[in-house]
């Protein structure tokens, strides 16, 4: 039974509701966090980089300057609204709100239908081991990076959708968009062989021939390549990033055994297991049963989701592992993957209880209506012993933070002031009070030395021009020796 449109649109638009439900009632209070240390360490990094340099980093794509699309997030709600999280956390809920309808827009145009796309959208709407991008402002790059990534994609397969190319204005529209996802976070690196992959599902060249391999990159590739060429540029120039060169965070080391352990810790996270409990026979039987069940359904949708998931993680094979929310764009392929499968488990199991005495007891538009919200309640259930209140491990953070930041108004220290902390409540390895009580004063030149850290210093207070002390984390004006 084919549904009619109007119980279509009202399927989509009941899903549409159950997916926002669902992801606030999981992530909405993410809204309501406060500022971490590296919240601190990303706003200043942005604020003390000249602002002519980060307007052009954002757009001069090969300009060696770290995440300028973020950046320019940090930047502009700090010129609006200064050292209050609020704004920071409400844009970040905003581009997380606006992901979810890119992720159902780029799912629906790949499988046409809005069933697949809403179902997509709901299992990559939230994960409970990806908590940092619901209560943490300094993943702005991963959601920053599914924006402009997915805006790209999404642009591209309209284009294609029309059984047209895309022309050359067309092409500069791609590239813009897929510039500022590099500029938010180096994983968009990936899109160019996604469109390849897009490209040999949906249009694939007409022999297997290299004749015939060179014409189809020629024309249907063309697009893709000229963006790996971007791609290309913009990986040579990070090399030169002082904030990668040298980090062991960013370095990469391309072995078989490094590989295996990062699948492991993100496979492990993914299932709510414990670190490295997968091993990677099982996930590579998996994802080798997973190949041959798309294959034998024959659904494009779930080998290009299938396959996203695997090169989308390719850019954090062979680094050090982090959360999973640093697999944020990827799972979405993942997502697209089961989507496709349950839709197909709803469509195949026409058992329909729902029919008794010769009626129907349940209209088929609310089967539809029914998957999505036993898939958002059975996640809920799953997600719920294992789900953080407002980013537990922050709560020391945010209380030494907010009473520095609130406190500040009350010290106003001059231009050339150096100050010296005497017992402050940070960690010994923490930059976050320079960070605080520069970007309070809006004076990068402010010299702050810590006790904690510069011991050697105290036998010369004197030399200070202010001294300050912490009780608790109440700062107060301390005074000079003998005076």
């Amino acid at each position: 039974m084919r549904t009619k449109p109007a119980q279509g649109r009202f399927a989509a638009a009941a899903s549409a509701v159950i997916v926002f439900c669902f992801f606030l009632w999981n992530a909405g209070d993410g809204i309501y966090a406060r500022f971490t240390p590296d919240d601190l360490m990303n706003l200043y990094g942005a604020w003390s980089a000249p602002l002519g340099l980060v307007l052009k980093s954002a757009v001069v794509f090969f300009e060696p300057f770290y995440r300028p699309v973020g950046a320019l997030f940090y930047r502009s709600i700090f010129a609006l609204a200064g050292l209050d999280p609020f704004p920071y956390r409400a844009v970040c809920m905003l581009f997380l709100g606006l992901n979810i309808v890119l992720a159902y827009w780029v799912s629906s145009l790949i499988t046409k239908s809005a069933e697949t796309g809403w179902l997509t959208a709901l299992l990559g709407s939230f994960h409970v081991r990806m908590s940092d991008l619901y209560y943490s402002s300094g993943t702005v790059y991963d959601v920053l990076a599914y924006t402009f990534f997915s805006a790209s994609f999404g642009y591209y397969l309209r284009i294609r959708l029309r059984g047209t190319l895309p022309a050359l204005s067309n092409i500069f529209v791609l590239a813009g968009l897929f510039i500022l996802a590099l500029g938010s976070k180096e994983v968009a690196i990936t899109l160019p062989v996604l469109l390849l992959l897009y490209e040999a599902l949906w249009h694939p060249p007409k022999e297997l021939s290299l004749r015939a391999s060179l014409r189809w990159l020629a024309r249907e590739g063309r697009p893709a390549v000229l963006l790996l060429v971007i791609a290309a540029i913009f990986a040579w120039s990070r090399a030169a990033v002082p904030s990668y060169v040298g980090n062991e965070a960013y370095t990469p080391v391309f072995s078989w055994e490094v590989y295996r352990r990062n699948w492991r810790w993100y496979v492990s996270q993914l299932l709510l297991m414990e670190p490295f409990a997968a091993t990677f026979r099982s996930i590579a039987l998996s994802v080798a049963a997973m190949l041959l069940i798309a294959l034998r359904l024959r659904s494009r949708a779930m080998l290009f989701g299938l396959g996203m998931f695997l090169i989308g993680e390719l850019p954090l094979a062979f680094i050090l592992p982090r959360g999973l929310f640093a697999l944020y764009l990827p799972l979405f392929g993942l997502s697209l993957y089961f989507a496709e499968v349950l839709v197909r488990i709803r469509t195949g199991i026409q058992v329909i209880p729902v029919r008794a005495w010769g009626r129907q007891l349940m209209p088929e538009t609310w089967i539809r209506v029914a998957v999505p919200a036993a898939a958002a309640v059975a996640l809920t259930l799953v997600f719920a012993p294992h789900r953080p209140r407002m980013f537990d491990w922050n709560v020391p953070h945010a209380a030494r933070i907010d009473a520095m930041i609130d406190q500040m108004p009350e010290f106003q220290f001059p231009k050339e002031s150096t100050v010296m902390l005497l017992d402050d409540p940070f960690d010994p390895d923490e930059w976050t009070p320079l960070f605080i009580m520069r970007l309070s004063l809006q004076d990068p030149d402010l010299k702050v030395f810590r006790a904690k850290t510069h011991p050697e210093l105290l036998a010369k207070l004197n030399e200070f021009s202010h001294l300050v002390r912490f009780e608790g984390l109440r700062m107060v004006m301390a005074p000079k020796p003998g005076s």
